[in-house]
């Protein structure tokens, strides 16, 4: 009874509020039939329009008073905030930097570009404004929302350190999981299957992996994988264990284990991530030693990634130790509503190379090389797919394809 009782109010309260809305814009139209020039009048209208969702009656109004009082702060925010919430953005940014060149200490016109930007998908462009609209804020209202939206582009951009040291009313980093499963397969005879989850609550984030490889239908050899990784600062610290076991008695039971950090710099519309990482993995017949430095570079158009890795065999044969480089590149480039292709390459020698993504090299002599493409597409707001097709550097003949689906909460 007391629920529906509650539900009953609720709505009387909504109908009462819709009512108000409606009376208002009555009242004003009335108004401004009698003064139709009246900037204030057409303003409070364009307001009430934003609040019922009539975004272009709302931009006629104010677009009427900023092309007669070319002064007008308020007619030329209310102006970029419908254009905005129309979904206009490059109109937006247009409208805004005009009017940034007039008025260039103006937090809400760097405001409103910045959401633009940001959702063009143009974060590190965003985040520009969005120190400017920080800075110039002239009270408490425009600091809160340039806090707020600088939380939001740091954290698309993965940056949870920085987010969080912004004021706790605007960091919002959330909690959440995803799940992955994966299918692919190696030429006609090896076929892949693997099961992920990871977690992440902040700063921190764990993932678990299980991974079966059949021979012709047939168990042939399987691996389960635990990854860590956690902010301090600016640090990214990661880690991660691998146990593979299967029927090749010269390859398994094999442990590998791996340490990385990195740390990110912005340097004005650029990021730059020098990269560390240490590898291990203890095999049937030899044990290898890895070590990697790289750097990644992001900016909004694309992502580029290169990694050296120095590798150490330590076999059981006398005098038949080895050693040898790996070299690494990736790009990825985002395209249009959450797409995403990448580019690989990777050239040395690859016996018992661990990648950047996790994954171990568990052969004697395999292929020096291998070129890779990716193309990642969202299915809904929660999930997603990802395929990937891989040849040798040598054989185009020599393939390799996965495809990946993802749930995210």
């Amino acid at each position: 009874m007391r629920r529906n009782l509650a539900l009953f109010l609720i709505s009387c309260l909504s109908v009462a509020l819709w009512a108000q809305v409606v009376s208002n814009e009555t009242a004003l139209r009335q108004a401004l039939a009698q003064n139709p020039v009246n900037p204030e009048l057409r303003l409070l209208l364009g307001w009430e329009l934003m609040q019922k969702g009539q975004y272009a009656a709302a931009l006629q109004e104010y677009r009427y008073v900023a092309e007669r009082d070319s002064l007008n702060i308020e007619a030329k925010k209310g102006l970029l905030w419908a254009l905005v919430e129309m979904g206009e953005y490059s109109r937006c940014r247009r409208e805004a930097t005009l009017y940034l060149s007039l008025h260039p200490q103006q937090s809400a016109f760097y405001y409103y570009r910045a959401m633009a930007k940001l959702r063009q998908g143009k974060p590190l462009n965003a985040r520009l404004d969005a120190l400017s609209a920080q800075k110039y804020a002239s009270d408490s209202l425009w600091e809160h929302l340039a806090t707020s939206l600088l939380a939001n582009i740091y954290q698309s951009l993965g940056d949870i350190s920085r987010a969080d040291k912004l004021p706790e009313q605007a960091s919002s980093a959330a909690a959440g999981y995803s799940t992955s499963i994966s299918a692919g397969m190696k030429s006609n005879s090896l076929k892949l299957l693997a099961l992920g989850f990871e977690s992440q609550i902040k700063r921190s984030k764990l993932g678990l992996g299980i991974e079966e490889l059949l021979y012709e239908n047939k168990h042939y050899r399987y691996a389960i994988q635990a990854s860590a990784a956690q902010v301090w600062g600016g640090w990214e610290l990661n880690s991660g264990v691998k146990y593979l076991d299967g029927k090749d008695a010269s390859l398994y039971p094999l442990q590998a284990a791996s340490l990385g950090m990195k740390h990110r710099f912005y340097l004005g519309k650029i990021i730059v991530q020098p990269l560390l990482g240490a590898h291990l993995a203890k095999g049937a017949r030899q044990n290898s030693y890895q070590a990697d430095l790289g750097m990644k570079i992001s900016t909004d158009p694309l992502k580029l990634s290169y990694t050296g890795s120095y590798l150490y065999l330590d076999r059981d044969a006398i005098s038949a130790d080895a050693q040898g480089w790996v070299n690494a590149l990736d790009i990825s480039v985002p395209l249009c509503k959450g797409k995403e292709l990448a580019l690989y390459a990777g050239r040395g020698d690859m016996e018992f190379y661990q990648n950047a993504y996790g994954g171990i090299m568990d052969a004697y002599q395999p292929e020096p090389g291998f070129l890779g493409i990716s193309f990642y597409t969202p299915l809904g707001s929660k999930t997603g797919l990802l395929g990937y097709l891989q040849c040798s550097w040598k054989d185009a003949g020599t393939y390799y394809f996965y495809v990946k689906g993802f749930y995210r909460v």
